[in-house]
């Protein structure tokens, strides 16, 4: 059995580990040990359909210290005009460029793909069976806990009807090679953004609209992407598309598996979650830069209390509440503060911090956000079923 040491024990080399090991290299001097099921860093992205992409900006994730893509705008096709989205493809590239060009190269980091982590400090090859034994001097990062899948790497939760056979998003491209013939109909399953991507992947490639079929479980909440914008020049859409969303609240399945929160920092070892919705890779980051700059675990889960994940409709005001307690928490530790807005995964901090004070029509978005931010959360606790602030 072979036997290493490291500072920083971390599970799992998908978006959350990696973050944190960025942070760690960029704010420590420490040494961290990488163990990952997969072949490959990117975690859930080396089993997506491959024609999956981001919903988000591609300047909104990946890690700090890297960014991903080059700034562009699209010029064709339903993102025409905004920021570029990044697709599977690039994303699993990208991945493996902040492995080999950034962690790597550092000195400072063991990465052990395709071995599996059976706790008390044990991860085995998945190739050879050899068994190796770690000595964790600092602690045990579990990135693993939403359990994040894709539909080719779980089994449904329903029967198929006889005369009727189940592909997942990940075998439609070849379906033209199979030897079943082409398909009579399209029966879509689910309501969040993999079946979305396959309705439109179908239309794109040009199935019948009445040939598609529709099951949704739920209706989705979706934000308007001309809302999620990194540019100066989307200043009114974003930053008013926020104020338009807290006078909304201030009114008179998901890819990850559902779990209860806990607390993030727990003695000798963390569990990153969400801290602000809807960024996992911005909380990864965050949660990290404050495990290096606090010794006391109170206080880093008073800074980054868990944000639950908001899987449903009624979920979304618990989670809004969590959200902005911890915006308006960090607001007031300067340092932290400094370091949110210069992260390139926090998005908008250095886009309200560039507004021109001379810029009056600017000013107002922003303190229509400010004052509708203020009303949503003193109606909050009537949403979630108490008495609203006075």
């Amino acid at each position: 059995m072979q036997h290493i040491e490291t500072d920083y024990l971390i599970i799992d080399a998908g978006a959350v580990g990696l973050d944190f090991a960025d942070t760690l290299i960029a704010e420590t001097d420490a040494h961290i040990t990488i163990v990952d099921r997969h072949g490959k860093p990117g975690g859930h992205w080396n089993d997506a359909y491959s024609f999956v992409s981001l919903h988000q900006p591609s300047a909104f994730y990946g890690v700090n210290s890297l960014e991903l893509g080059s700034g562009r705008k699209d010029t064709h096709g339903a993102n025409a005009g905004l920021y570029e989205l990044a697709s599977g493809p690039e994303v699993s590239s990208y991945f493996d460029k902040v492995m080999q060009h950034k962690l790597l190269p550092s000195g400072r980091v063991g990465y052990h793909p395709m071995c599996d982590y059976k706790g008390d400090g044990r991860f085995v090859s998945l190739l050879s069976g050899a068994e190796t034994r770690v000595t964790v001097r600092r602690k045990l990062v579990d990135a693993t806990y939403y359990g994040t899948s894709v539909p080719s790497a779980h089994t449904p939760k329903y029967k198929v009807a006889d005369g009727s056979w189940l592909t997942t998003p990940n075998a439609l491209p070849q379906l033209g090679w199979g030897k079943r013939g082409r398909p009579g109909h399209f029966v879509i399953i689910g309501a969040g953004k993999t079946a979305m991507d396959v309705g439109v992947w179908l239309l794109d490639s040009g199935a019948d609209p009445a040939s598609i079929s529709w099951v949704r479980p739920r209706d989705s909440w979706l934000v308007n992407r001309l809302h999620t914008q990194p540019g100066a020049e989307f200043f009114d859409e974003t930053i008013g598309g926020q104020a338009d969303q807290m006078e909304a609240i201030d009114w008179g399945a998901s890819a990850v598996e559902r779990r209860p929160t806990q607390k993030i920092f727990q003695g000798d070892k963390i569990v990153p979650q969400l801290v602000r919705i809807p960024q996992p890779a911005f909380s990864a980051a965050l949660v990290d830069y404050v495990e290096v700059q606090h010794d006391d675990d109170k206080m880093k889960n008073r800074l980054c209390a868990t944000v639950p994940f908001p899987d449903s409709v009624d979920a979304c005001p618990a989670s809004t509440t969590a959200s902005m307690m911890n915006q308006f928490i960090w607001s007031q530790d300067k340092a932290l503060r400094t370091w949110i807005r210069d992260s390139r995964l926090d998005g908008f901090g250095k886009l309200i911090a560039g507004i021109d004070r001379a810029d009056k029509e600017k000013q107002a978005v922003l303190q229509r956000f400010k004052t509708n931010a203020f009303a949503a959360m003193a109606n909050m606790p009537r949403l979630m079923g108490g008495p609203a602030s006075a």
